[in-house]
């Protein structure tokens, strides 16, 4: 369990709003490995790129943090190639897809908007298979667009806007959490 301001820091905000240095110790940047992707620098400084530090994931995963003046993560984006969403690597492009939405802060997993989206993602991962409510339309569509169906969706959750999107055909997924 997270102790200290710094536990208090996760506990209120989450990595949307976090400086940078903080975030980079998250659940999610240790279980997945995301190290920074140094092939391609932003010479603003303002985008960070992330990548699974193995070679199988490498190439299909894309964690983008757009910083702030104080370099505070103002928006964060998780791409994942199509690869990562079906055959074999796709329970792992789901589990990446479940952490990055609970690394958006316990307030927003414990939401009704997100919270059953997770657990649907978890249930189709093998986990519990009851949901803690029903999906709401908004939560239901996104479920849908990481799942497969193309297009593109919002969920709202307090002080976020989640965004999903899938091109017809390409098959890869975005999801966007910024301030709202």
């Amino acid at each position: 369990m997270a102790v200290g301001w710094f536990g208090s820091l996760f506990r209120r905000r989450g990595l949307v709003g976090a400086p940078l240095e903080a975030v980079r110790g998250a659940a999610l940047f240790g279980w997945f490995s995301f190290t920074p992707d140094d092939e391609a620098p932003d010479p603003s400084g303002r985008l960070v790129r992330f990548r699974p530090e193995g070679p199988a994931f490498r190439a299909f995963v894309l964690l983008t943090a757009g910083l702030d003046a104080r370099g505070h993560i103002a928006w964060l984006e998780l791409d994942l190639g199509p690869p990562m969403l079906s055959g074999a690597n796709r329970p792992f492009g789901i589990d990446c897809v479940k952490s990055f939405l609970r690394a958006l802060g316990p307030d927003q997993a414990a939401d009704r908007r997100l919270a059953p989206l997770v657990a649907a993602l978890e249930a189709r991962m093998g986990g519990p298979a009851s949901a803690p409510g029903a999906l709401r339309p908004d939560a239901a569509r996104a479920l849908g667009v990481i799942l497969g169906e193309p297009g593109d969706c919002e969920v709202r959750p307090p002080g976020l806007a989640v965004s999903f999107r899938r091109a017809a055909g390409q098959g890869g997924l975005a999801i966007r959490a910024r301030p709202r």
